[in-house]
């Protein structure tokens, strides 16, 4: 008996979902009105609101819409159908709550991931005495996962002006302030995330400047990882990148 209440509540969950995708924006937006909820945002925004009203969960996390630029999503019912069994009648209703059930479980796999790899991060920072916000801090890990890698450090010999530069370690008190390491070197790319918040103030994302010099260095310079560093170039101007 539970199990049929919960497969005609499904059923329902995804007509709703079927009938939001549809909706014309400015039927949405009536809509919005009438169930007296914010109307700012673009149309995915809005349609995601009018589904979490509904119950119909959406599957957005604050830190999986910030580690990428923003990416507007086709309705379900426009995806590819998946390969079927000889026999089956194509687009069935069955079917495709099935594939909805199997995404929605996928999307809370991926929350609950999240989840439990932010509250280990937590913990991780809390032990050293970083303060800063850990969302951001693991937006920043998974870009440098995947940035490009370091390219070999020109000579300054050979060049007339040579312009580097270090990026300096975070100190112990500014973490202890809620600073975080928001600079990425990749020689000779220097990549600044500016943190910011969308329109409706929960939603994080990275702003990614980058800047290219003719050598760039990060952290601790010794013997070993300066180069580029001869007597000509100590002659000259080194610039030091802060990360605040």
């Amino acid at each position: 008996m539970l199990e049929r209440a919960k497969a005609l509540n499904d059923q329902k969950l995804v007509k709703k979902e079927i009938e939001i995708d549809a909706m014309s924006p400015d039927v949405l937006l009536n809509e919005l009105k009438n169930k007296k909820l914010p109307t700012f945002g673009t149309a995915a925004e809005r349609r995601d609101r009018l589904k979490k009203y509904h119950g119909i969960q959406t599957g957005s996390t604050p830190t999986a819409a910030a580690a990428a630029p923003e990416v507007i999503r086709r309705p379900a019912e426009y995806d590819p159908p998946a390969p079927r069994a000889a026999g089956k009648k194509p687009n069935s209703i069955v079917d495709r709550i099935e594939e909805m059930k199997q995404k929605r479980e996928e999307r809370r796999r991926k929350a609950e991931d999240e989840k439990r790899h932010k509250l280990e991060r937590e913990a991780e920072n809390a032990a050293v005495g970083r303060m800063g916000d850990v969302d951001f801090d693991l937006m920043i890990e998974k870009y440098r996962q995947g940035a490009k890698k370091m390219r070999p450090h020109l000579s300054p010999e050979v060049l007339k002006i040579n312009v580097c530069v270090r990026k300096r370690p975070v100190f112990k008190k500014e973490q202890q302030n809620g600073e975080i390491d928001c600079v990425t070197v990749a020689n000779p790319q220097v990549v600044v995330h500016d943190c910011k918040l969308k329109v409706d103030g929960l939603t994080k994302f990275l702003d990614n400047n980058e800047f290219e010099f003719d050598n760039v260095n990060h952290l601790r310079i010794n013997s070993a990882n300066r180069p580029f560093l001869t007597p000509r170039a100590l002659r000259t101007s080194t610039t030091t990148l802060s990360s605040r």
